[in-house]
């Protein structure tokens, strides 16, 4: 069974997907840096007394959630799961051109291409918007596809 352009997710839903991974990531970096590195990430002050270390600070948080988005797509995305814990609540999964799980190797290559893209300014990402089966470089590349459950 090959998928088509109407088993494809939504671009709100993976957007809200997206969001749903990303906050709990943000929020257990922001508790550890606070906790045990001692550094508040929220604090303006130091934006104000040294704003090169502020700056330093935030480009470490956003990779560090970015690798951390990126090690638990590739992980749960070639699990039964089949997606991130966002993907699930949204009732979305990442699914081959047969609608089967993927592989670990198309996982691995799906979450590379996210990486390279995100490199480039975002540019594979906003290829959804654009492409007309809703896919981003790294769909195009491990030849993946995100579409909503049957259920739902």
């Amino acid at each position: 069974m090959e998928y088509n352009l109407f088993s494809s997710a939504s671009i709100p839903r993976r957007f809200v997907a997206y969001i749903l991974d990303v906050v709990p990531l943000l929020l257990i970096v922001v508790l550890f840096s606070k906790k045990i590195l001692h550094i508040s990430v929220l604090d303006p002050s130091l934006m104000k007394t040294n704003p090169e270390q502020y700056y330093a600070i935030q480009q470490t948080v956003r990779f560090t959630v970015f690798g951390g988005w990126i090690l638990v797509s590739f992980l749960l995305e070639c699990s039964t799961w089949q997606g991130t814990w966002g993907k699930k609540i949204m009732g979305i999964k990442v699914v081959d051109g047969y609608g089967e799980h993927i592989t670990m190797v198309q996982s691995l290559q799906r979450n590379g291409i996210k990486i390279v893209s995100m490199l480039l300014f975002g540019i594979g990402f906003f290829w959804i918007v654009f492409n007309r089966n809703r896919s981003g470089w790294y769909d195009i590349v491990a030849k993946t596809k995100v579409v909503r459950e049957e259920n739902r």
